[in-house]
C-alpha cells in the first residue's frame, strides 16, 4: 500500500524518525506510512536533511532512508539521501539497517525465517538486496548485494587527465597529492577504481601502521571532499559524480583492513558498499580468497564474493544492526503538496 501526500502543513508538522546503527555507521528512516504520508515530501529540504542529520542541529546520522515507498513480491523499496541532502546510489550498511527495521515492525513478507528484499532506488539504478534467512541463535543479518563490478575511469566517471592506469592498479595524482602535501605518502603502492552501482577509489597501502586514522580523516576532510563529494561549483573536479574513498591494507588472504571517506558524508566508521568495492578490487588483484572478514574502525563485516559462470556478480555481507531510539521531531517546511 502506498499513502497519498501529506496535508499541508502551515509552518511545522511533527514526524516519528528511528534511529538505528550497524558498525557505527548511524542512519535515521522515514517510514511514509507511520507518518501517514509520501515518501516524496520528505525529500523537499534538503536543508532539513542536513540539519536533523547534525549532531549540532539535529539528532546526529550518516543519512536518511526513506522507505518503505512500495512492496511488491516480498520486495521492499526504499531510498537512501546522505547526510548533505544528496541522493545515494547505494549502502550496504544502509541495507541492512532497513532490513532490521522491516523486521522490527513485523512488515507482512519481512520475516526472519524466509528471504526478502530490499531495492535501493536512485535516479539510475535500482540495486537488490537479498536479504537471507536467519541462522537460529545468529542475530546478524546477511544480505546478497547484487552488482557486476566495472574498473576504470570511465566507469567512475574520473577526469582522465587526473588518472593513470588500467582501473585495477592505477593512480588518482589529485588524491595522491594530499598525502604528499601532509607527508603521508608512506608506502602506499597505488589504487583501483571500481563501480559497482557507485564509485569507489580503493586505494592500497603495505602496512596497517600507515593507515590513515579517522582523526587524520577528519582533520582533512575538506581536502578530501574536493574529490570525495559531487562537483557543484568545483571547476577542478576529479570525479564527476563524486566518488567513496577507501584505504586498504591486506593483511593475509582471509583479512583486509579499510579507512573510509564517504561521497556526500565524510570519514565514516564502516561501510558496507565500501567494504564490497575493497573486497572486490583487492580480490581482482589476486590478494584474497573468496571469504573475507573486513576489519573497519566500527567493527568487522565477513563478506563472501558471489560469482557466476567465473565472474564476480555480488557480495555477501553478514553484519548486526539495531535500534538506538525512536524520536519526534518537526519538519520546520510546508512538506505537503
Amino acid at each position: 500500500m502506498i499513502i497519498g501526500p501529506c496535508r499541508p502543513a502551515r509552518s511545522s508538522q511533527q514526524v516519528t524518525l528511528f534511529k538505528y546503527q550497524a558498525l557505527g555507521n548511524t542512519y535515521l528512516i522515514f517510514d511514509p506510512q507511520i507518518n501517514l504520508c509520501s515518501a516524496e515530501s520528505i525529500e523537499v529540504s534538503k536543508d532539513w536533511i542536513r540539519s536533523i542529520c547534525s549532531a549540532d542541529f539535529g539528532v546526529g546520522s550518516n543519512g536518511l532512508l526513506v522507505g518503505p515507498n512500495s512492496v511488491a513480491d516480498g520486495k521492499f523499496e526504499f531510498k537512501v539521501i546522505n547526510s548533505d541532502g544528496t541522493l545515494a546510489q547505494l549502502s550496504g550498511n544502509g541495507s541492512r539497517i532497513f532490513a532490521r527495521y522491516l523486521l522490527d515492525a513485523h512488515y507482512p513478507g519481512a520475516t526472519s525465517d524466509r528471504q526478502f528484499s530490499v531495492v535501493v532506488i536512485s535516479p539510475r539504478s535500482k540495486v537488490v538486496v537479498d536479504i537471507l534467512p536467519a541462522t537460529p541463535g545468529d542475530d546478524r543479518i546477511t544480505t546478497d548485494i547484487h552488482v557486476t563490478p566495472a574498473f576504470g575511469f570511465l566507469a567512475v566517471k574520473a577526469r582522465m587527465e587526473a588518472v593513470q592506469g588500467d582501473g585495477v592498479f592505477c593512480s588518482v595524482a589529485p588524491l595522491a597529492d594530499i598525502w604528499r602535501r601532509h607527508k603521508l605518502a608512506g608506502r602506499w603502492t597505488d589504487s583501483s577504481l571500481v563501480s559497482i552501482g557507485n564509485p569507489h577509489c580503493v586505494s592500497f597501502f603495505d602496512g596497517l601502521d600507515l593507515l590513515p586514522s579517522i582523526e587524520t580523516l577528519s582533520r582533512l576532510r575538506s581536502e578530501l571532499a574536493l574529490i570525495a563529494d559531487r562537483a557543484g561549483e568545483n571547476i577542478n573536479v576529479v570525479f564527476e559524480e563524486g566518488c567513496n574513498l577507501q584505504w586498504c591494507f591486506v593483511q593475509d588472504r582471509r583479512t583486509l583492513h579499510l579507512r573510509i571517506v564517504e561521497r556526500g558524508e565524510g570519514p565514516t566508521l564502516a561501510s558496507g558498499s565500501s567494504a564490497s568495492a575493497a573486497v572486490i578490487a583487492a580480490h581482482s588483484r589476486g590478494l584474497i580468497d573468496d571469504d573475507v572478514t573486513v576489519v573497519m574502525p566500527g567493527g568487522s563485516l565477513d563478506a563472501t564474493l558471489l560469482f557466476d559462470a567465473g565472474r564476480v556478480r555480488g557480495v555477501r555481507l553478514t553484519g548486526r544492526a539495531e535500534r538506538l531510539a525512536e524520536i519526534r521531531v518537526s519538519v520546520p517546511v510546508q512538506i505537503g503538496r
